[in-house]
């Protein structure tokens, strides 16, 4: 901590990523999330896939989640 009493607890970074969708007129848009602790070390990726439509009506179809928890790898894949 400095004068102003501020601990860095961690850090997430948010990115994304767009594709052309397996149907046609359609987008697929992947969000991903990582969190780290203090010393830049991964604590969970989550990363979350919508597929929009021609109509811009937006979809969630998948679900990616990756941590681990009291020394246990804790993995999610919902589609």
């Amino acid at each position: 901590a400095d004068r102003t009493k501020k601990i860095l607890l961690g850090t997430t970074k948010i990115s994304f990523v767009a594709t052309a969708g397996s149907d046609v007129n359609t987008l697929n848009f992947q969000m991903l999330n990582n969190s780290y602790d203090p010393s830049n070390k991964l604590l969970e990726s989550t990363s979350t896939t919508y597929t929009i439509s021609a109509a811009g009506v937006p979809k969630i179809t998948r679900v990616q989640i990756s941590g681990s928890e009291s020394g246990f790898l804790v993995n999610l894949d919902a589609k």
